[in-house]
């Protein structure tokens, strides 16, 4: 679990970490650098969500972006590549902080509604190779449903 601001965070999606900075493995003398990733989240919204966990422990409430899915960067020359159709839709801040605000305890996760102190996650993805596109997850159609059927 990390969230945007953290050095891990620029790790994957810039596939660098300089050796100075005191949370590079040590396993990497010479720093990482690898090919970096990409978040579906932020490729299909401009933006990571607003948060992936709302949650109270015992400093207070916690509420932050922990969870992502991560694709390989997309390469001209490099195949398969990855392409973001749908993300799976996430409840706005706002809502959640009005929430918080009506009930007298606030509303944090897990809940009856929401089992866990995650938000779930999903994707739509296409997969495209010089041999053709391939979706994945059956048709679109069902994929909403799937969505919806999580989200109500």
């Amino acid at each position: 679990n990390f969230d945007p601001s953290t050095p891990p965070y620029r790790m994957i999606t810039t596939g660098r970490l300089s050796r100075a900075d005191p949370t590079c493995p040590r396993y990497f003398p010479d720093g990482v650098d690898l090919p970096p990733m990409r978040s579906a989240y932020s490729e299909r919204n401009g933006k990571e969500p607003e948060f992936t966990n709302n949650v109270f422990v015992e400093a207070g409430p916690f509420t932050e972006v922990l969870d992502y899915i991560f694709l390989s960067e997309r390469s001209a020359t490099a195949e398969p590549d990855w392409d973001v159709q749908e993300v799976l839709p996430l409840p706005r801040l706002s809502d959640v902080q009005r929430e918080n605000k009506e009930a007298d305890a606030g509303v944090f996760y897990p809940t009856a509604e929401q089992p866990s102190d995650h938000l779930p996650i999903g994707a739509h993805l296409s997969f495209h190779s010089k041999r053709g596109i391939f979706s994945g997850l059956g048709s679109r159609k069902n994929l909403k449903a799937d969505l919806e059927s999580t989200t109500s």
